[in-house]
């Protein structure tokens, strides 16, 4: 068994949630899924989780080969390098902005931004109920064209995590603030382990 981890889609069934292919006994939500050990996190109300599994080769190959699951290497403290491409592609196409990686970056360092842009849309969602990227509001939206109310949102989460968004003018936009606030946490994330 190895430690790996992925980007997925969500399974909803009545308001309820969960990693599309985990297992999940809790009032039969996803008892199809894999039973494993593992650990998610959603991205806010974006039907998106990070998820850290511990799977044979085997599940892991299961998992890799589904359309909707995004797997990260097996050793995340390897350099992005000549995947950055591939990597872009991947977090853009969930509604990650891309700019947080460069070619330098590890995979872990990745997972890091990715998680904690995650916490910050969790915030959202506990606070307001609110979906806003890939809702009202896109990565290339910018702060001016923000509804009021989403503004007025996002502000009072990012202040409740004490988050720093002075820098912030009218053509700022929904992608270069998560790359401010993700790079403003502190470290570790505790997500079944540090990281």
């Amino acid at each position: 068994m190895t430690i790996r981890y992925y980007l997925m889609s969500a399974l909803e069934v009545d308001n309820r949630r969960c990693p599309k292919y985990m297992f999940v006994d809790y009032a039969d939500l996803n008892p199809a899924g894999l039973n494993v050990q593992w650990n998610a996190m959603d991205y806010g109300l974006v039907p998106v989780f990070l998820v850290r599994a511990n799977v044979t080769t085997a599940q892991h190959a299961a998992l890799a080969a589904q359309p909707d699951v995004i797997s990260v290497p097996e050793n995340i403290n390897n350099q992005i390098g000549g995947a950055l491409p591939q990597v872009e592609a991947a977090l853009e196409a969930l509604h990650i902005p891309a700019g947080l990686v460069s070619s330098t970056n590890t995979y872990k360092e990745v997972l890091r931004a990715v998680a904690r842009i995650f916490q910050f849309f969790q915030r959202m969602h506990g606070m307001f109920g609110e979906k806003l990227i890939d809702g009202p509001v896109g990565l290339n939206t910018q702060w001016s064209d923000i509804p009021d109310g989403a503004r007025s949102n996002l502000r009072d989460a990012a202040d409740s995590m004490e988050l720093d968004y002075s820098s912030v003018i009218a053509t700022t936009t929904v992608r270069q603030i998560l790359k401010m606030f993700a790079g403003q946490y502190g470290d570790p994330i505790l997500f079944g382990e540090e990281f």
